[in-house]
Protein backbone atom coordinates (compact mmCIF):
# COMPACT_ATOMS: atom_id res chain seq x y z
CA UNK A 1 0.00 0.00 0.00
CA UNK A 2 1.17 3.56 -0.57
CA UNK A 3 0.04 7.14 -0.21
CA UNK A 4 1.02 10.23 -2.15
CA UNK A 5 3.11 12.44 0.10
CA UNK A 6 1.09 15.58 0.74
CA UNK A 7 3.39 18.59 0.80
CA UNK A 8 2.85 21.91 2.54
CA UNK A 9 2.92 24.53 -0.22
CA UNK A 10 5.94 26.39 1.16
CA UNK A 11 7.82 23.34 2.42
CA UNK A 12 11.27 22.48 1.00
CA UNK A 13 9.97 19.29 -0.59
CA UNK A 14 7.09 21.13 -2.22
CA UNK A 15 9.39 23.78 -3.63
CA UNK A 16 11.73 21.11 -4.96
CA UNK A 17 8.84 19.21 -6.51
CA UNK A 18 7.57 22.34 -8.22
CA UNK A 19 11.03 23.22 -9.56
CA UNK A 20 11.98 19.74 -10.78
CA UNK A 21 8.59 18.30 -11.79
CA UNK A 22 8.69 15.36 -9.42
CA UNK A 23 6.57 13.65 -6.82
CA UNK A 24 6.93 11.30 -3.88
CA UNK A 25 4.87 8.30 -2.77
CA UNK A 26 5.31 6.85 0.71
CA UNK A 27 4.84 3.07 0.76
CA UNK A 28 3.69 1.55 4.04
CA UNK A 29 4.19 -1.91 5.48
CA UNK A 30 0.80 -3.62 5.32
CA UNK A 31 1.41 -5.49 8.58
CA UNK A 32 2.87 -2.79 10.82
CA UNK A 33 1.54 0.32 9.10
CA UNK A 34 5.00 1.91 9.34
CA UNK A 35 6.56 3.74 6.41
CA UNK A 36 8.51 1.18 4.37
CA UNK A 37 10.14 3.26 1.64
CA UNK A 38 9.64 6.39 -0.46
CA UNK A 39 9.24 6.17 -4.22
CA UNK A 40 10.46 9.29 -5.97
CA UNK A 41 9.56 10.05 -9.58
CA UNK A 42 11.44 12.71 -11.56
CA UNK A 43 9.63 13.52 -14.80
CA UNK A 44 11.58 14.30 -17.97
CA UNK A 45 14.81 13.39 -16.20
CA UNK A 46 17.15 12.84 -19.14
CA UNK A 47 16.08 15.98 -21.00
CA UNK A 48 16.36 18.15 -17.89
CA UNK A 49 19.79 16.75 -16.96
CA UNK A 50 21.33 16.44 -20.43
CA UNK A 51 24.99 17.43 -20.41
CA UNK A 52 25.69 16.85 -16.72
CA UNK A 53 24.09 13.57 -15.66
CA UNK A 54 22.22 10.52 -16.93
CA UNK A 55 20.87 7.21 -15.71
CA UNK A 56 24.24 5.44 -15.95
CA UNK A 57 25.85 8.10 -13.73
CA UNK A 58 23.18 7.74 -11.06
CA UNK A 59 23.31 3.94 -11.25
CA UNK A 60 27.05 4.11 -10.65
CA UNK A 61 26.56 6.51 -7.74
CA UNK A 62 23.77 4.60 -6.02
CA UNK A 63 25.51 1.30 -6.83
CA UNK A 64 28.76 2.30 -5.14
CA UNK A 65 29.42 -0.03 -2.20
CA UNK A 66 31.27 2.74 -0.35
CA UNK A 67 28.42 5.24 -0.73
CA UNK A 68 25.84 2.64 0.28
CA UNK A 69 27.68 2.43 3.61
CA UNK A 70 27.55 6.20 4.20
CA UNK A 71 24.78 6.74 6.75
CA UNK A 72 24.60 10.50 6.08
CA UNK A 73 23.78 10.09 2.37
CA UNK A 74 20.50 9.12 0.69
CA UNK A 75 20.35 5.43 -0.20
CA UNK A 76 18.23 3.13 -2.31
CA UNK A 77 15.82 0.79 -0.57
CA UNK A 78 17.65 -2.15 -2.17
CA UNK A 79 20.36 -2.53 -4.84
CA UNK A 80 19.14 -1.67 -8.32
CA UNK A 81 15.99 0.16 -7.17
CA UNK A 82 16.48 2.86 -9.80
CA UNK A 83 15.11 2.81 -13.34
CA UNK A 84 13.63 4.82 -16.17
CA UNK A 85 9.90 4.48 -16.81
CA UNK A 86 9.73 6.09 -20.23
CA UNK A 87 11.25 9.52 -19.59
CA UNK A 88 10.60 9.38 -15.83
CA UNK A 89 13.35 8.48 -13.35
CA UNK A 90 11.97 6.22 -10.60
CA UNK A 91 13.84 5.59 -7.34
CA UNK A 92 12.83 3.56 -4.29
CA UNK A 93 14.58 5.25 -1.38
CA UNK A 94 15.14 4.49 2.28
CA UNK A 95 12.89 6.71 4.40
CA UNK A 96 14.96 9.12 6.44
CA UNK A 97 13.61 12.09 8.37
CA UNK A 98 12.33 15.66 8.37
CA UNK A 99 13.34 18.24 5.71
CA UNK A 100 14.89 21.44 7.03
CA UNK A 101 13.56 24.96 6.42
CA UNK A 102 16.91 26.55 7.25
CA UNK A 103 20.09 26.01 9.26
CA UNK A 104 19.47 24.78 12.84
CA UNK A 105 19.29 27.56 15.42
CA UNK A 106 21.25 25.78 18.15
CA UNK A 107 24.99 26.02 17.49
CA UNK A 108 25.72 22.43 18.55
CA UNK A 109 23.01 21.15 16.20
CA UNK A 110 24.28 23.35 13.37
CA UNK A 111 27.75 21.89 13.81
CA UNK A 112 26.30 18.37 13.74
CA UNK A 113 24.43 19.17 10.51
CA UNK A 114 27.57 20.58 8.85
CA UNK A 115 29.63 17.63 10.07
CA UNK A 116 27.13 15.10 8.68
CA UNK A 117 26.78 16.91 5.34
CA UNK A 118 30.56 17.18 4.96
CA UNK A 119 30.86 13.46 5.72
CA UNK A 120 28.42 12.73 2.88
CA UNK A 121 30.19 15.16 0.55
CA UNK A 122 33.60 13.68 1.36
CA UNK A 123 32.25 10.21 0.51
CA UNK A 124 30.81 11.46 -2.80
CA UNK A 125 34.06 13.18 -3.74
CA UNK A 126 36.14 10.13 -2.85
CA UNK A 127 34.03 8.11 -5.30
CA UNK A 128 34.38 10.70 -8.07
CA UNK A 129 31.01 12.50 -7.84
CA UNK A 130 29.75 15.98 -7.00
CA UNK A 131 26.30 16.66 -5.51
CA UNK A 132 25.59 20.04 -7.19
CA UNK A 133 22.45 20.89 -5.18
CA UNK A 134 23.46 21.24 -1.52
CA UNK A 135 20.97 23.41 0.37
CA UNK A 136 18.79 23.21 3.45
CA UNK A 137 15.85 21.65 1.58
CA UNK A 138 18.10 18.73 0.65
CA UNK A 139 19.18 18.00 4.22
CA UNK A 140 16.83 15.96 6.42
CA UNK A 141 17.02 15.52 10.15
CA UNK A 142 16.80 12.04 11.65
CA UNK A 143 15.43 12.11 15.22
CA UNK A 144 17.35 10.45 18.03
CA UNK A 145 21.03 10.54 18.82
CA UNK A 146 23.81 11.26 16.36
CA UNK A 147 26.64 8.82 15.80
CA UNK A 148 28.59 10.88 18.33
CA UNK A 149 25.88 10.31 20.93
CA UNK A 150 24.64 13.91 20.79
CA UNK A 151 20.97 14.62 21.40
CA UNK A 152 19.11 16.22 18.51
CA UNK A 153 19.65 13.51 15.94
CA UNK A 154 21.74 13.26 12.81
CA UNK A 155 21.39 14.65 9.29
CA UNK A 156 21.24 13.05 5.85
CA UNK A 157 22.07 14.67 2.51
CA UNK A 158 19.39 13.72 -0.03
CA UNK A 159 18.32 14.49 -3.63
CA UNK A 160 21.22 13.12 -5.65
CA UNK A 161 19.46 13.49 -9.01
CA UNK A 162 21.55 16.54 -9.97
CA UNK A 163 24.81 14.73 -9.14
CA UNK A 164 27.50 14.47 -11.80
CA UNK A 165 30.99 13.10 -12.25
CA UNK A 166 33.64 15.24 -10.60
CA UNK A 167 35.50 15.52 -13.89
CA UNK A 168 32.45 16.61 -15.92
CA UNK A 169 33.94 19.09 -18.44
CA UNK A 170 30.79 21.15 -19.01
CA UNK A 171 30.89 24.92 -18.56
CA UNK A 172 27.99 25.36 -16.14
CA UNK A 173 27.84 29.10 -16.72
CA UNK A 174 25.53 28.13 -19.58
CA UNK A 175 21.95 28.77 -18.37
CA UNK A 176 20.73 25.30 -19.32
CA UNK A 177 23.45 23.68 -17.16
CA UNK A 178 23.10 25.85 -14.05
CA UNK A 179 20.60 25.45 -11.22
CA UNK A 180 18.23 28.19 -10.13
CA UNK A 181 19.04 27.38 -6.50
CA UNK A 182 22.73 28.33 -6.86
CA UNK A 183 23.94 31.66 -5.48
CA UNK A 184 24.45 34.19 -8.30
CA UNK A 185 28.26 34.03 -8.23
CA UNK A 186 31.28 32.35 -6.67
CA UNK A 187 30.26 28.70 -7.04
CA UNK A 188 31.78 27.57 -10.34
CA UNK A 189 35.45 27.27 -11.23
CA UNK A 190 36.54 30.84 -12.04
CA UNK A 191 38.64 29.72 -15.03
CA UNK A 192 36.43 27.36 -17.01
CA UNK A 193 33.03 27.43 -15.31
CA UNK A 194 33.06 23.76 -14.32
CA UNK A 195 31.25 22.53 -11.23
CA UNK A 196 34.02 20.94 -9.16
CA UNK A 197 34.29 19.38 -5.69
CA UNK A 198 35.22 22.85 -4.41
CA UNK A 199 31.89 24.08 -5.79
CA UNK A 200 30.03 21.68 -3.48
CA UNK A 201 31.89 23.16 -0.53
CA UNK A 202 31.03 26.69 -1.65
CA UNK A 203 27.38 25.60 -1.51
CA UNK A 204 27.87 24.25 2.02
CA UNK A 205 29.18 27.66 3.07
CA UNK A 206 26.62 29.77 1.22
CA UNK A 207 23.51 27.70 1.86
CA UNK A 208 24.05 25.90 5.17
CA UNK A 209 26.31 28.20 7.20
CA UNK A 210 24.59 31.45 8.16
CA UNK A 211 26.59 34.61 7.55
CA UNK A 212 25.84 35.96 11.01
CA UNK A 213 26.14 34.53 14.50
CA UNK A 214 29.24 32.41 13.96
CA UNK A 215 32.16 32.59 16.36
CA UNK A 216 35.63 33.44 14.95
CA UNK A 217 36.49 29.79 14.19
CA UNK A 218 33.17 29.39 12.38
CA UNK A 219 33.80 32.50 10.30
CA UNK A 220 37.26 31.18 9.38
CA UNK A 221 35.76 27.88 8.21
CA UNK A 222 33.03 29.60 6.21
CA UNK A 223 35.57 31.85 4.48
CA UNK A 224 37.86 28.90 3.72
CA UNK A 225 34.99 26.99 2.11
CA UNK A 226 33.80 30.02 0.12
CA UNK A 227 37.32 30.63 -1.20
CA UNK A 228 37.96 27.00 -2.18
CA UNK A 229 40.79 26.46 0.32
CA UNK A 230 39.65 23.15 1.86
CA UNK A 231 38.53 19.72 0.75
CA UNK A 232 35.56 18.15 2.53
CA UNK A 233 37.90 15.87 4.47
CA UNK A 234 40.06 18.81 5.52
CA UNK A 235 36.98 20.78 6.57
CA UNK A 236 35.92 17.93 8.86
CA UNK A 237 39.18 18.38 10.77
CA UNK A 238 38.68 22.14 11.20
CA UNK A 239 38.77 23.32 14.85
CA UNK A 240 35.21 24.69 14.66
CA UNK A 241 33.88 21.18 14.01
CA UNK A 242 36.49 19.18 15.88
CA UNK A 243 35.90 21.06 19.15
CA UNK A 244 32.59 19.29 19.83
CA UNK A 245 33.39 15.97 18.15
Amino acid sequence: MYATLRLVVDSPLALAAAALDLDYHVHYNSASGAADFVQKRVYGFEEAHAGTSDLSTLKALYGSAALAQCSTLARLRKPGAIRLDGTTLVLDLVTVGVPQYGPPNAMATLKQAIRDVLTAVAALHAEGFVHRDIRCANVVRVPGESQLGMAGGSFVLIDLEHAARSDCPQDCRQPELSLATWPPAGILDPVDGRFTPASDLCLVAHCLLPDVGLDPDGEVLRTALCTRQLSAQEALAHPWLAADA
